[in-house]
């Protein structure tokens, strides 16, 4: 098997989806889908949809799938899709990223090289006061 063995499709108003069947995969490494806790189903989904990309081996997530409530522990390898940043540390995050670009113009190289990876949204969440 393979993670990409895992990946199914729905249709919605016509329109079809895929997905990976996270559901699927823990009932087939023995383990009880009901039982597994949510946090454990995101990081399993999160490993099948990204473990050829992170080289993390398909035994792996099976063992992750079957470990669950018997106390054996597993390292789990996560690369998240996106990075939500709060305004107080997001702020500073945006002005090392600046500077870093600064630096890369400085040297006179490609400032646009410095990006993240992934998707990053910065929420600032200001009240407002009123007299």
């Amino acid at each position: 098997m393979q993670y990409n063995d895992y990946m199914s499709k729905m249709s919605v108003n016509d329109k079809e989806y895929s997905f990976y069947d996270v559901k699927k995969f823990i009932q087939e490494q023995g383990g009880d889908f009901e039982k597994t806790p949510y946090s454990i189903r995101v990081l399993l989904e999160n490993i099948i949809r990204n473990g050829e990309e992170v080289d993390f081996p398909f035994a792996y997530a099976k063992t992750i799938a079957q470990a669950y409530g018997k106390g054996d522990s597993v390292s789990v390898p996560y690369k998240p899709t996106r990075v939500i940043l709060q305004d107080l540390t997001g702020v500073p995050a945006v002005v090392d990223l600046a500077s870093l670009r600064e630096g890369m113009k400085d040297a006179h190289k490609n400032p646009k090289k410095i990006t993240p990876e992934i998707q990053v949204d910065l929420v600032i969440d200001h009240s407002v006061q009123m007299d």
